[in-house]
């Protein structure tokens, strides 16, 4: 908090720098909270989705040290700022594009089905502010606001929805992922087809006769 008594309230879709008689908008942000579009195996990654900061005050504001933390940062692509920070106009907008990005062959083999979350972490400074004693503009008076927004995703290893994991992900016994019939609980029949998923032939295993 400043000695001159401006405030920053983390509101739902803006931060407002105020005094109790004159709110001042400082920045919208767009979404609150990011959750992308499920990724499969078999994917080239999630949809694109924006992180929009925009500057509704009546001065410039800095947004600076953008991050993105926790167990699904790894899994996951985002915009960054050159030279560390970005300087927004009054009405700019920054968008920051965040999505999941393709996996690797090895990363499919370490995958299993699941949600996972991250979060998007940035600060946004302000030079200058009303005074909440004189109601006048201080342009040497800084407010900071850190910003937090979670981005959740899943991650798909089961395509036909059978309740088994391909064989292609982390444990999984799903030998023909496109087929719900084929699974190690399925009724092994004389087919041809190893429907049961444990690699045996109708020759070699106990099949029922169709």
């Amino acid at each position: 908090m400043l000695a001159r008594r401006v405030c920053a309230l983390l509101l739902l879709g803006s931060v407002t720098a105020c005094s109790s008689e004159n709110p001042v908008p400082v920045f919208g942000l767009y979404p609150q909270a990011v959750t992308l579009t499920p990724v499969a195996y078999t994917d080239s990654g999630s949809t694109e989705e924006l992180v929009s900061v925009l500057n509704e005050t009546y001065f410039p504001l800095v947004v600076r040290n953008l991050e993105v933390i926790g167990p699904g940062a790894s899994f996951l692509t985002w915009g960054t700022i050159q030279g560390g920070q970005q300087t927004l106009q009054i009405r700019d907008v920054l968008a920051i594009p965040v999505k999941v990005r393709p996996p690797t062959d090895q990363e499919v083999r370490r995958w299993s089905s699941g949600t996972f979350q991250a979060t998007m972490k940035f600060e946004v400074a302000g030079s200058g502010a009303i005074d909440a004693e004189t109601q006048k503009f201080d342009p040497d008076a800084e407010e900071r606001v850190q910003v937090e927004v979670p981005i959740s995703f899943s991650i798909v290893c089961d395509l036909d929805q059978d309740g088994y994991d391909s064989t292609r992900c982390s444990g999984g016994r799903d030998c023909d992922d496109a087929q719900p019939s084929t699974n190690p609980d399925a009724i092994e029949y004389c087919d041809g087809v190893d429907s049961d998923c444990d690699l045996r032939d109708d020759l070699n295993d106990d099949c029922v006769e169709t």
